[in-house]
């Protein structure tokens, strides 16, 4: 899908799924999945068109990416698939059996064959055992770096931070020139930025803000109890910390050094925007301010949801989250981080295999249940399209 041209004046457009204005050549922003999103709010989304079905291997299968291409894996097989109606493939990767996808991001690089030097955008698609980077003029992707195994296989990178998981059960941070920055034993979480300065990740029993550069040594929360995996949440208008454990939820400010309760819940993941803050509880999902007010509730729309993780996805101020009530029945919850009464539900018509993804024009999903044939699902897309004035 292409996209408009990021300067105003000059009203020109990438290609599909391409990265600079064909006009003036402006690259788009990076963060550009979350401004088509958070430009024009949650919207109306249209009646979801079964693209494709796929056979699930075992359900191993993820979606990941959106800017400016969907990734699909499926077992070893990898499609890259172009935003729009008809998901249009675009490419393919081979990933080795237990290879699994992390993130597709956007990069600079030096182009040394072209004329004078210079640089040339691309993408690169990290995976846990390698980084490949594709080559626009030759339409393949050539691997880049292979991660040692001594490292073992990463969970997750941000900005100069790449998190992986050691065989032996340990979780090492490394900064940009390879210094570990944090090491602990056991599992780690996603991580939260705290104002692109530092990030927090939370490990069994302690939280730990790593700078974004490891150029100091982490600061350690210790916990009073396990957690269960969830990542951290950062509130920048409060400067504060949010951390989930098995029994409550509490926040932390740098200044006040101390845990403090903020919800007797247990097992919530959380996901923040500058001045709210979403807990998702296995069978209760709550927009809230960082004092306690709640601002939309799912018990008053959904009371019987399925005691279950909920996976959700974020652009911008727009978060998705995927529902299932105790009937089995599907459903996406769309929510406005920046205006509470901004909401939307939406019946899928079967159970959500996969996290769902926002992009650029809608929403993609991975449907199974009594719609799909057994043992495999259905790829849906989801037009979004912008309210009306009347609507409005």
């Amino acid at each position: 899908m292409s996209q408009l041209c990021a300067d105003p004046s000059c009203n020109g457009r990438t290609k599909a799924g391409g990265r600079f204005c064909r006009l003036c050549g402006q690259p788009l922003p990076a963060d550009w999945r979350a401004r088509a999103w958070s430009e024009e709010g949650i919207g109306e989304w249209d009646d979801a068109v079964a693209v494709r079905e796929l056979p699930l291997d075992g359900g191993d299968c993820q979606l990941f990416g959106g800017a400016p291409w969907l990734g699909c894996r499926v077992g070893t097989r990898t499609v890259l698939l172009e935003p729009g109606r008809a998901l249009r493939e675009v490419g393919e990767v081979a990933f080795e059996p237990g290879e699994l996808a992390v993130d597709l991001v956007p990069k600079e690089r030096m182009a040394p064959f072209s004329p004078g030097g210079g640089a040339e955008w691309g993408w690169s698609l990290l995976t846990s055992r390698r980084v490949m980077g594709f080559v626009p003029r030759e339409n393949r992707w050539v691997v880049e770096e292979e991660f040692s195994h001594q490292d073992g296989e990463l969970l997750w990178q941000r900005g100069a931070l790449r998190a992986f998981q050691r065989d032996g059960g340990a979780v090492i941070i490394r900064g940009r020139r390879g210094e570990v920055a944090l090491e602990v034993a056991g599992s780690l979480t996603e991580p939260a930025w705290v104002h692109d300065k530092e990030v927090a990740v939370a490990a069994r029993s302690s939280a730990f803000l790593v700078d974004a550069f490891a150029a100091t040594p982490p600061v350690e929360i210790a916990l009073p109890e396990e957690l269960p995996g969830y990542a951290p949440a950062f509130v920048s208008a409060m400067e504060r910390l949010f951390l989930s454990t098995l029994n409550r939820v509490y926040w932390w400010t740098r200044a006040g050094g101390r845990l403090v309760p903020f919800l007797p819940t247990g097992g919530a993941g959380l996901a923040s925007s500058l001045s709210s803050l979403v807990v998702a509880e296995p069978d209760r999902i709550r927009l809230m301010r960082p004092d306690g007010r709640v601002l939309w509730d799912s018990q008053r729309k959904m009371p019987d949801l399925a005691r279950t993780r909920h996976p959700w996805d974020r652009a911008g101020d727009i978060f998705v989250v995927a529902m299932q009530t105790s009937r089995g029945a599907g459903s996406l919850l769309a929510l406005d981080l920046s205006t509470p009464e901004e909401y939307l539900l939406y019946d899928v018509g079967g159970s959500v295999l996969s996290p769902p993804r926002l992009v650029p024009g809608g929403v993609v999903v991975l449907r199974g249940g009594a719609v799909a044939a057994k043992g495999s699902g259905e790829l849906l897309w989801i037009e979004r399209r912008r309210r009306t004035e009347t609507e409005e």
